[in-house]
C-alpha cells in the first residue's frame, strides 16, 4: 500500500503522539548527555523582572540624588548660614569644618553610588536579587550625612550660644 501524500514535515500529517524514527532521540545518548552537563536553562534561576526594574529605579534615584545635592554639600558653609538665618539661630561661623565635611560627604556618597551600581549590576548579571544593594547604600549614605552634619552643627559656637539663651529664658 502506497501513500500518495508527501512525506510529513514537522508532524503535519503524522498522527498525534507519533515521532518519526530520525527525530527520536537515542535513549542511551540522552541519558549520558543529561548526566554529563546540565542544561544552562535549568541551572540558572529565572530572571526576576520586578527585581531588575526596582534595582534600576533605585539606582537612577541614587544618581539623581547625588548629582542634585552635590553643589549643596560642596558649599556646606553657605547652606548652613542660610539655614541658621531662616531658623533664627544666629550666624554660622564654623566655615572651614563645614566645607571639609561637605567634601567628605560628597566623596563618600559618590563612592557608595559607584559601589552600589557596580555590585547591583553584577548581581543582576548573576540572576540574583539585587534591589537591596542600592537600598543599603542609600541608608549608609544617610547615616554618613547625618553624622557629618551633626559634627559640624554641634561644634558651632553660635548654636551653643543659642541653646544657652533658650535654656535661661523663662
Amino acid at each position: 500500500m502506497t501513500d500518495d501524500r508527501p512525506r510529513p514535515k514537522y508532524g503535519e500529517y503524522a498522527p498525534i503522539g507519533s515521532v518519526p524514527p530520525a527525530a527520536a532521540p537515542d535513549p542511551i545518548v540522552a541519558q549520558t548527555s543529561a548526566k554529563a552537563a546540565p542544561s544552562t536553562s535549568d541551572s540558572l534561576p529565572k530572571r526576576r523582572t520586578w527585581d531588575v526594574a526596582l534595582t534600576t529605579a533605585l539606582m537612577i534615584a541614587g544618581v539623581l540624588d547625588v548629582v542634585g545635592s552635590f553643589s549643596r554639600f560642596g558649599n556646606l558653609a553657605a547652606t548652613l548660614r542660610e539655614v541658621y538665618a531662616q531658623q533664627g539661630l544666629g550666624t554660622f561661623t564654623n566655615d572651614a569644618l563645614a566645607n571639609d565635611m561637605g567634601v567628605a560627604i560628597n566623596v563618600v556618597r559618590v563612592v557608595l553610588l559607584v559601589a552600589a551600581i557596580g555590585l547591583g549590576l553584577w548581581r543582576l548579571g548573576q540572576n540574583k536579587i539585587a534591589f537591596w544593594i542600592p537600598l543599603a547604600a542609600g541608608v549608609l549614605a544617610i547615616i554618613v550625612v547625618t553624622v557629618c552634619l551633626l559634627v559640624v552643627v554641634v561644634s558651632d559656637p553660635a548654636l551653643a550660644e543659642y541653646v544657652a539663651q533658650q535654656s535661661t529664658a523663662p
